[in-house]
């Protein structure tokens, strides 16, 4: 979960794809069938967390690749944490390239923390 939030930048955004790049090269093969499978939510404000790509959507990590680097920032004013974990529940099914007996593993990259929306506050309460 990449963090796409104003206070990322333009700047810092760019590391975000070039960390998830390095994580990816040292895990091992790259594919749909056996090998490592990896999928990206990009996220800020509520209305605005995507599932960029799924699990199932490349079998090379050169395409994966090209499409990690194809969005474009857009600088939004919060950090919608929560948002993003409900968008991964969907992505760790197996529509979405999930296989059942492996390990799932998700990495949440931030430079800040969750805005306070009252909405999930109220949900918190009760």
């Amino acid at each position: 979960m990449l963090d796409a939030s104003g206070s990322v930048g333009t700047k810092n955004w760019k590391k975000e794809p070039v960390f998830v790049m390095n994580v990816l090269k040292k895990l091992g093969d790259f594919n749909l069938k056996k090998g490592v499978r990896a999928a990206v939510i990009i996220y800020s404000n509520t209305n605005d967390v995507r599932l960029w790509i799924k699990l199932n959507d490349f079998n090379s990590i050169d395409d994966f690749e090209k499409k990690l680097y194809k969005y474009k920032y857009v600088s939004y004013q919060r950090t919608a944490i929560n948002e993003a974990l409900i968008k991964a529940n969907k992505v760790f099914k197996k529509r979405n390239g999930n296989r059942p007996g492996v390990q799932d593993v998700l990495v949440l990259v931030t430079d800040g923390q969750q805005v306070i929306m009252f909405v999930y506050l109220n949900l918190c309460i009760y």
